[in-house]
């Protein structure tokens, strides 16, 4: 028997279940991270070695993403929510075990193919949640998942002094918890019309979709101008107003806290009112003001206006792009469209810091010009395949 998709957030323990897990999930993966680089130098590797290991992970889970969305609209999500945090369980109690660089690289590349919780976590949204509320509730997710991305971090920190076993069963430890929780999300079924073909065959389809594509490129250009913008932006500020470590975590500090507010508690009340592809033309400019503010900045006093003007726009603009996914794919290929959509976000996350990175030198300021020129065309994308479309058809007769 096929459940009713629900038109709010799950509220109550289910609710408390999926927020959990998302942000266990996090934790998981953030305990590693402060960690690996000086355990993987102490084994003699090298800088590009140490960039290897962290490449492997993301690229795995780039890769396989496609893969876990598509099983679970074969399946359902609950025993993949299950099985994903085991095999990254596995993962860190390798890295835990290693002795070796070839070993830890192995570990990595298990910890990624068991780093599928975001996308399936979204997947289940999909045939439980209808309209706005399913943005409010992926909005949750991503907050309490950034949550957990600071809380992960701090918990290596702590954890490295004992070497690389205790780190890494703690790791371990976090993603078996994160499969406890998954026992306990409720069971759904595939959703009918569930799409039975190979899953390249499935994926090919979905790139050839008119539907897709514009999102598709959105995730990508915008993951892409994101992820470079954080690269630079505190080496442009280092280098024109000699900002500290310390200083710059003080601007981070301000992003999360706003993140966490913009998508936890505020992004409900805004997709009623202003809908999804409203919310993503908003955020994209939003995103490309802040760029266009950075070379124009007269003092280091006006530099709080960076987080709060990128934190919001990206609180906006990803969370309605990732419902707008789900809802414009082919019915009951919900799962295999935003795992397509991981993994092309994905590749912009991979690509920005080293488009940029290289590009700073040469241009410096020029450069967040040239971001904001790139979210203002995400912006039209957005406008123009997305809100004008869905205005029109609510004044259609």
């Amino acid at each position: 028997m096929t459940t009713a998709p629900m038109s709010r957030p799950p509220a109550g323990p289910q609710g408390a279940v999926l927020l959990a897990l998302s942000a266990v999930d996090a934790v998981a993966t953030g305990v590693i991270l402060p960690a690996l680089p000086f355990f993987a130098l102490d084994m003699g590797a090298g800088p590009v070695a140490v960039g290897a290991l962290f490449a492997a992970s993301a690229v795995t889970q780039l890769l396989l993403a496609p893969m876990w969305g598509g099983l679970a609209d074969r399946i359902g999500t609950r025993r993949l929510l299950m099985v994903a945090p085991l095999v990254a369980a596995a993962g860190h109690l390798t890295l835990a075990l290693s002795q070796d660089y070839p070993t830890m690289f192995v570990a990595r590349v298990l910890a990624g193919t068991g780093g599928a919780v975001p996308v399936l976590l979204q997947t289940h949204m999909v045939g439980r949640i209808a309209g706005d509320a399913r943005t409010v509730m992926i909005g949750r997710l991503t907050a309490v998942q950034g949550a957990g991305t600071i809380v992960g971090p701090a918990l290596g920190a702590l954890a490295v002094p004992y070497g690389i076993g205790p780190v890494g069963t703690v790791a371990a430890a976090a993603a078996f918890a994160a499969a406890v929780l998954a026992t306990r999300v409720s069971t759904g079924e595939p959703a009918a019309g569930t799409v039975r073909k190979p899953v390249l065959g499935a994926i090919g389809s979905l790139l050839r979709s008119r539907r897709l594509r514009p999102l598709a490129a959105i995730a990508f250009v915008g993951w892409f101008g994101f992820t470079g913008y954080a690269t630079v932006l505190p080496l442009f500020l280092h280098e024109e107003f000699r900002i500290s470590s310390t200083a710059y975590g003080g601007l981070m500090a301000i992003s999360g806290i706003v993140a966490l507010l913009v998508r936890g508690l505020l992004l409900s009340r805004l997709v009623s009112r202003f809908g999804e592809p409203g919310l993503m033309v908003a955020g994209a400019l939003l995103l490309a003001t802040s760029m266009a503010l950075v070379p124009l900045l007269p003092t280091v006093w006006w530099t709080p206006l960076l987080p709060l003007t990128y934190a919001i726009g990206a609180g906006l603009l990803f969370p309605c792009q990732v419902t707008r996914m789900s809802r414009s794919a082919p019915n009951g290929a919900a799962g295999l469209a935003l795992g397509g959509n991981a993994t092309v976000g994905g590749i912009g996350t991979v690509l920005g810091p080293l488009a940029v990175g290289g590009l700073f030198v040469s241009l410096s300021g020029g450069l967040f010009a040239l971001g904001a020129v790139l979210f203002t065309v995400v912006a039209m994308i957005a406008l123009v395949t997305q809100f004008i479309p869905t205005r029109k058809a609510h004044v259609a007769p």
